[in-house]
């Protein structure tokens, strides 16, 4: 069930969080009065997301293509090269 962002949320309830590829799943442990920095949010959750939804963020970290910092707009050359090799990673997992 989808729910709006004025939604109250209450103690021990799980909310599940779509940030594709992956499904968090997360219990609420406790609610504040203010807001917070967001790296205070794992103090007031308890993440239930399973190893194979983990597992998701690992094998799509490995499909990108990653350049040098500072290298620049990829050449005519290299991108028609990314292409095909995007293209050849389409042609495998399709298979």
């Amino acid at each position: 069930m989808e729910v709006k962002p004025s939604h109250e949320v209450k103690t021990g309830e799980i909310i599940l969080v779509r940030k594709l590829p992956v499904i968090y799943t997360l219990r609420v442990k406790e609610l504040v009065n203010n807001r917070l920095p967001a790296q205070r949010v794992k103090e007031f959750i308890d993440d239930l997301t399973s190893p194979e939804e983990l597992e998701k963020l690992k094998i799509n970290e490995e499909s990108f293509f990653k350049r040098d910092r500072g290298a620049g707009r990829p050449t005519k050359r290299e991108r028609r090269l990314l292409d095909t090799i995007i293209n050849k990673k389409r042609v495998m997992s399709d298979e």
